[in-house]
């Protein structure tokens, strides 16, 4: 009677993962920099920051595929915060992989 509840997690397993795309970036922290006093400093830029107590930022975000205007997409860039020096990261990315495009309405 376990394999009906394997095949079941399975399936569920397969299903979740077609829902999402991830996106995973593994490096190591570099060595803190001080600012001067200064301006600009980077709080103009006025980026969404990521730290070890915020660890996840739930956004929406402009979507542009590859182009010949935007041969890249579209850039978003955010702010990690507090990083140990030298400690190693995991940075991962996800969106949901079912995109409305105009074409499919």
């Amino acid at each position: 009677m376990k394999l009906p509840g394997c095949l079941a997690s399975l399936l569920a397993l397969l299903v979740a993962s077609a829902l999402a795309n991830t996106e995973k970036a593994i490096f190591t922290a570099p060595n803190a920099i001080t600012f001067t006093d200064s301006n600009p400093s980077l709080d103009v830029l006025q980026l969404q920051s990521i730290t070890h107590s915020e660890s996840t930022l739930r956004t929406s975000l402009d979507v542009a595929f590859p182009s010949e205007e935007t041969p890249q997409g579209s850039d978003h860039w955010f702010l990690l915060r507090d990083l140990n020096s030298l400690q190693r990261y995991e940075l991962r990315v996800c969106w949901a992989a079912v995109v409305r495009l105009p074409f499919c309405t």
